[in-house]
């Protein structure tokens, strides 16, 4: 089984195990108030790092994960520009406004903050996705200063090397959960590699 092989394997076996966890978590939560919760500590966070109204790239949840209907309320709200995903046959995604206005795959690139989907994260900013790539290919259309947050329930922060993580895989700068709030992932500017390495196991 060649390397690449291996990792796909890894991950297959994460996201069972992930959805497995998921599923645990979400049966003893009340998700309308996670969703509450996560919209009062998504919108301040975004005023503060756009200095302002922004674009905000977000999706609309499904299933056990994280309810965003009330996030997307609370920035449309505070006027801020909601820009949701729309998957196309590829996988790929285009964006499309709350409003219907068709901005197409580089609707992210003006997005000053984006919050993805994921069913893990790890504290070096590993995220463990769904399995399509949708993600990782948007993110490479990101703005450079946009800060890529993952929408996560309570518990399902993993340390650092417990996920599996390939080349093509995009990190993200933080998650948001509902009772714990913001985790900053960044590591401090500045760091020599060997610095960073450190900080890494450290986490």
């Amino acid at each position: 089984m060649t390397d690449v092989e291996d990792a796909a394997t890894a991950k297959r076996d994460a996201r069972r195990a992930a959805r497995e966890r998921r599923r645990e978590l979400v049966a003893v939560r009340d998700l309308a108030a996670d969703g509450e919760a996560l919209a009062r500590w998504v919108v301040p966070l975004v005023a503060l790092h756009a200095g302002g109204r922004a674009r905000v790239a977000l999706y609309e949840a499904y299933g056990v994960e994280p309810p965003t209907s009330a996030l997307v309320a609370a920035l449309g709200a505070a006027g801020h520009e909601v820009v949701l995903p729309r998957m196309l046959a590829d996988r790929s995604l285009e964006w499309v406004t709350v409003g219907g206005e068709e901005l197409g795959a580089d609707g992210i690139s003006l997005a000053s903050v984006v919050l993805t989907p994921g069913l893990a994260v790890d504290r070096a900013g590993v995220r463990l996705g769904q399995g399509g790539g949708s993600y990782d290919r948007a993110l490479r259309r990101r703005r450079r200063d946009a800060l890529v947050l993952t929408l996560l329930h309570d518990g399902e922060v993993r340390p650092v090397g417990t996920l599996p993580a390939e080349e093509h895989d995009e990190p993200v700068d933080g998650v948001v959960t509902p009772a714990a709030g913001f985790l900053d992932l960044r590591p401090p500017p500045g760091l020599t590699p060997e610095q960073l390495l450190r900080w890494r196991r450290s986490r």
